[in-house]
């Protein structure tokens, strides 16, 4: 067990041990703008990213706010006999400390929905019916770029839930990569250090 230091995280490395402030572990992502938009839309649309509500430079600023964290639920409730779609919308900044690391879209809850992820305008992936209370991840390595990028999720929601969206944290995590040579991080479980 690494001992706390300030703060920090520690564990032991070759020379001693080595400590790890949270901005070099992983940024909470908990400010998003959301939008509900009755119905859904073609597979093929998400997948080829098709949609101007996954691009970039797309104006969310008449969105609603939402955040996101294990302090609060976040949820829609909805009619079950309904489908919906609901986007989620954040930029984040890459810290150069991140530069050389893998990284990965952590989330803390499993969501009974499907979800697609976006990436500075790609689809970068989907999962369905991670369940729930389970963690699961995205890999983002080759997605990101230093400085300013935009991350999109939008969630499918099925008939009969009446609950849906984001809940529980969302994390941005960093990974030395000399940890990972060789390996590769098996997406759906989040690492820990």
């Amino acid at each position: 067990e690494g001992h706390h230091h300030h703060g920090e995280r520690s564990f032991n490395g070759i020379n001693g041990p080595v400590y790890l402030s949270p901005e070099e572990k992983g940024l909470e992502l908990r400010e998003w703008r959301r939008k509900l938009v009755p119905g859904t839309y073609p597979e093929k649309f998400l997948k080829e990213g098709k949609l101007p509500e996954i691009t970039a430079g797309f104006d969310d600023s008449d969105w609603e706010k939402a955040r996101v964290d294990k302090k609060w639920d976040s949820r829609l409730l909805k009619n079950v006999y309904e489908e919906c779609f609901v986007w989620y919308r954040t930029d984040v900044e890459i810290p150069s400390s991140f530069e050389k690391k893998n990284l990965a879209l952590e989330f803390g809850e499993g969501i009974k929905d499907k979800i697609y992820l976006f990436v500075n305008g790609r689809f970068s992936g989907m999962r369905e019916n991670t369940f729930v209370g389970a963690p699961f991840a995205f890999d983002l390595n080759g997605r990101m770029k230093k400085g300013n990028n935009s991350i999109v999720i939008g969630i499918k929601s099925d008939r009969w839930l009446a609950n849906y969206g984001l809940h529980g944290t969302v994390n941005l995590s960093a990974y030395d990569r000399c940890l990972n040579e060789g390996w590769r991080i098996k997406e759906g479980i989040p690492g820990q250090l």
